[in-house]
């Protein structure tokens, strides 16, 4: 079967009534973890080989959208699983991908006249700094304070293999921006954020947040970025 967003006229005219195929929301592309960083409609070139019990028996996803799995190593998958025994199971079967909600945790927190965010970025995943130029960076934005300037690091230079130049933060993190006294002690707003791994991306996230601040002053914030 072809996954793809194309639209159903445009499959009947290219694939014909011989192979099934269905359109589907750019979406699942980041739920499946098979979504390119640079262009979000368009997943990585993943073939999958599935046993009539709804097992997996090759998955493969191309970072390069110029390779694709051979028919060869199709058939040899094929091969090594034997003859089917069980009768064909409805196609419910979801691909392992990675964990997006999982992979970052952020807290916020602050004094008087800061604000704080603290971040837990998993092993094996990143999210990206100010200087990122196709991925989402982190951005954020005070409901009480539109226009305040909440700058990120750039983030660390990373080289990913047929992807490119990209800018990452990753590990533990802390975010800190000194607040004036403008705003009120609640203040709240809205984080936005891509989670990546090496070779996939979810879908841009975004996380409302409210913050009831300590009369205590924050100590002295790190210069950022």
């Amino acid at each position: 079967m072809i996954l793809t967003t194309d639209e159903a006229p445009f499959l009947k005219e290219t694939y014909g009534d011989g192979v099934p195929f269905a359109s589907v929301s750019p979406s699942l592309w980041g739920e499946l973890g098979l979504q390119s960083p640079r262009r979000e409609a368009i997943p990585h070139p993943t073939t999958l080989v599935v046993d009539t019990d709804g097992s997996i028996l090759l998955q493969e996803v191309h970072v390069n959208f110029k390779e694709r799995t051979s028919v060869a190593r199709i058939l040899d998958a094929i091969a090594a699983a034997g003859p089917a025994t069980a009768a064909p199971a409805p196609l419910s079967f979801a691909p392992t991908g990675p964990n997006w909600e999982a992979a970052v945790d952020f807290s916020f927190t602050g004094g008087s006249d800061c604000l704080l965010i603290d971040a837990t970025v998993k092993d094996g995943f990143h999210v990206y700094g100010a200087k990122e130029q196709t991925a989402r960076p982190l951005e954020l934005s005070i409901h009480e304070a539109p226009q305040l300037p909440l700058v990120f690091p750039d983030g660390d230079r990373k080289v990913l293999d047929g992807l490119g130049e990209s800018w990452v933060l990753a590990g533990a993190l802390q975010f800190g921006w000194p607040l004036p006294e403008t705003v009120p002690p609640t203040v709240t707003g809205t984080l936005r954020y891509q989670v990546c791994t090496d070779r996939s991306c979810s879908p841009p996230k975004t996380m409302d947040f409210s913050v009831d601040r300590p009369a205590e002053a924050c100590p002295p914030l790190e210069d950022q970025p």
